[in-house]
């Protein structure tokens, strides 16, 4: 599998915590989406990111999740026309 770009396609963040939806490629050449989920904090002078969440961040993850799949469905879904 290899990544089409550096950059998410799109992010959705609320305060600390951060989803990001990714643009891949499998080895046989199709594209897919996938997510991430992510949450900042500040260790001394040093901004750090981790993928554990507490129990005051699981709402505000759930919601950002959601949004995330929408996103993803809508643009996994074929054009018509």
């Amino acid at each position: 599998m290899t990544t089409t770009t550096n950059k998410p396609e799109k992010s959705f963040r609320f305060g600390p915590i951060e989803v990001s939806i990714w643009k891949r490629q499998a080895s046989n050449g199709e594209i897919f989406l996938n997510a991430s989920v992510s949450r900042s904090f500040k260790k001394g002078d040093e901004w750090k990111r981790t993928s554990s969440f507490g129990t005051n961040d699981i709402p505000v993850l759930i919601e950002q999740l959601k949004q995330a799949l929408a996103f993803m469905n809508q643009a996994e879904r074929p054009t018509l026309g």
